[in-house]
């Protein structure tokens, strides 16, 4: 047995029906397919109310009230849905730190190619300097040790540190 229940227009109420398979002539599968129905109506419900923007729908309603209350209509307190929030999170043309633009200034004309990409490959992407320094001998076929590697790394940096004092400083 299954109870659903219908709202009349005419008289603005509900009506309560019973459903029974047998008396149709329809399998118990229907009963099933029904409840399972009835089961995601009711938790759709339960979501909606629990994301319901409750302080919203109270200034919205004070606000239909009494407009006077009000500068500006809780409508347009709402933020813009037009953008992407992907966007809205990750702006492409996000300000950078004018001393990053200066620095990055300062790798590109004073490092050579193997050097910068040593920088960023260590600073901008992260890696290890073993890693990076395994990815280069299996790159060139050269081993080269693990102290001539952060031989190398030190002098970059001692390079941009003298580079960026004037820089910084002006």
């Amino acid at each position: 047995m299954y109870v659903y229940r219908h709202y009349n227009e005419r008289t603005n109420e509900f009506t309560n029906y019973c459903y029974d398979p047998k008396e149709h002539g329809d399998s118990e599968e229907w009963l099933l397919v029904l409840s399972k129905m009835d089961k995601e109506e009711e938790l759709r419900e339960r979501y909606n109310k629990e994301n319901a923007d409750y302080r919203f729908q109270n200034a919205q309603s004070r606000y239909s009230a009494n407009p006077d209350d009000f500068d500006v209509p809780p409508i347009d307190c709402l933020p813009d849905s037009s953008e992407d929030i992907f966007d809205q999170a990750f702006p492409e043309d996000k300000p950078e730190c004018l001393e990053e633009l200066q620095v990055r200034k300062i790798i590109d004309q004073n490092l050579t190619k193997a050097q910068q990409n040593l920088v960023f490959d260590r600073y901008g992407a992260g890696l290890k300097l073993e890693d990076i320094r395994l990815k280069e001998i299996a790159r060139t076929g050269v081993p080269v040790t693990q102290q001539a590697f952060t031989n190398r790394i030190n002098r970059i940096k001692n390079k941009i540190r003298k580079l960026i004092g004037p820089v910084m400083e002006s």
